[in-house]
């Protein structure tokens, strides 16, 4: 009798979860949206078709907390994270002042005015060592 073939993703467990972020949180060899991308992955399970359409306009700072909207209510993002997120910001002008044109994408694109691919930044994570997909299911099962 035939069996169906699934795609089961495997997913980590919470101590090589945690050992990732705490890597990619403190890795200053790799590139700042890279590690956001990776955090935001790790701890909230958010796909990476979701990440690139993020703008500038989900994040709000008021000085203190620093939040992003993935949905209501914004979620809150934790001190380390938050920094890296306030230092991607500072470090590249163009994501805060944007014009329309460049929709002020939290992850640009190559091309002006576009996000980067949900390839472009996968493979980003993939080179960082972090799987996306074994991520965000051992964050979901993690945080149900």
């Amino acid at each position: 009798m035939p069996r169906a073939v699934g795609s089961r993703t495997a997913s980590l467990d919470h101590a090589a979860q945690a050992a990732d972020l705490r890597r990619v949180l403190q890795d200053n060899g790799l590139p700042l949206r890279t590690r956001i991308a990776a955090a935001l992955v790790l701890l909230y399970a958010q796909p990476v078709t979701r990440l690139v359409r993020l703008t500038t306009d989900h994040i709000s700072d008021d000085g203190s907390t620093l939040t992003i909207a993935f949905g209501e209510p914004p979620s809150l993002l934790p001190e380390p994270v938050a920094d890296l997120v306030r230092a991607h910001l500072q470090a590249d002008g163009r994501l805060r002042h944007a014009s329309p044109r460049s929709a002020g994408w939290l992850f640009p694109g190559r091309q002006a005015g576009q996000p980067m691919s949900p390839g472009a930044l996968r493979e980003h994570l993939q080179a960082a060592g972090i799987s996306p997909k074994s991520a965000r299911v051992t964050a979901l099962r993690h945080y149900r």
